[in-house]
């Protein structure tokens, strides 16, 4: 009856079905955990499913990459969005987390080697000509860009990082219908 009365609040709210999958795989693995833990024996996801609907793919065309990548951008930090969006996508759609998260010291014999912060998994990546001059131009003194240079801590390096993908996302909109 909780999930139950809670999927009823959530459709009051307008909340998408994939938003609704993650509150519930995060309740499900408290109650599995506890389970585990013989904290309780009750188990609300017995007969309750949780669904998911597939997400429409937003990726660019060639040609649209092409248009940002060449983009003249002359306004304020548009250039420094758009070049650091064409890095993660050189480095094979690196997470945000994690090219911030670089230093010079992950760079070995011309290649960027880092460990995936979510799942743990290696990537090495060739640093092309494209790469090292995006690379150079925001170099940074403590990471290898300088977006998160100044933090004091694990708490303000997030902050700095998360308030700069938050505007770089609202430049690359304000570019995409140009």
């Amino acid at each position: 009856k909780f999930i139950e009365s809670f999927d009823n609040w959530f459709d009051e709210r307008g909340v998408t079905v994939n938003s609704r999958a993650v509150y519930y795989r995060n309740i499900r693995a408290v109650f599995n955990e506890a389970i585990d833990d013989e904290l309780t024996d009750n188990y609300p996801f017995k007969r309750f499913k949780i669904k998911k609907t597939p997400t429409k793919k937003r990726n660019l065309s060639v040609e649209e990459l092409r248009l940002l990548k060449d983009f003249p951008a002359t306004y304020g930090m548009h250039a420094k969005y758009r070049d650091i969006f064409m890095l993660m996508f050189y480095m094979r759609g690196i997470n945000a987390v994690d090219i911030f998260g670089l230093k010079e010291s992950n760079i070995r014999h011309g290649r960027i080697d880092y460990i995936r912060s979510k799942t743990g998994k290696p990537y090495s990546i060739k640093i092309e000509p494209e790469m090292q001059e995006i690379i150079d131009r925001y170099k940074g003194k403590e990471y290898l860009l300088d977006v998160c240079d100044g933090a004091k801590d694990k708490k303000e390096w997030t902050a700095k990082y998360e308030g700069f993908l938050h505007r770089m996302n609202d430049g690359l909109k304000k570019i995409g219908p140009v």
